[in-house]
């Protein structure tokens, strides 16, 4: 899993590229941490070359979206692979996330 992110004055776009699964997420969380450092900005994920989404990656993604709402910032996924987007309809996590 590679996590990828350039901070601008107003967003944070982020690149998610491999598989997010429970070992993904643990190896990710420092990455994550400082995206979050910006959560009063939108933040911008790149889902395009995200094969795979584990709950705990899903969990990870609620942790993001929680905490751009609690410091008035905005989370929204975008370029959602057709496979991955299907996880998020099955624990209705699509009516969630903003999707671009």
């Amino acid at each position: 899993m590679e996590l990828t992110y350039n901070v601008t004055d107003r967003r944070i776009d982020v690149v998610l590229k491999g598989e997010l699964d429970t070992p993904a997420t643990v190896e990710i969380q420092p990455e994550v941490d400082k995206v979050l450092e910006h959560a009063d900005k939108l933040i911008s994920i790149d889902c395009s070359q995200l094969e795979y989404i584990a709950s705990s990656g899903l969990r990870q993604m609620i942790s993001i979206y929680k905490k751009c709402l609690a410091e008035g910032g905005h989370l929204e996924l975008v370029s959602v692979r057709a496979e991955v987007m299907e996880i998020f309809a099955v624990t209705n996590f699509d009516r969630v996330f903003d999707f671009k």
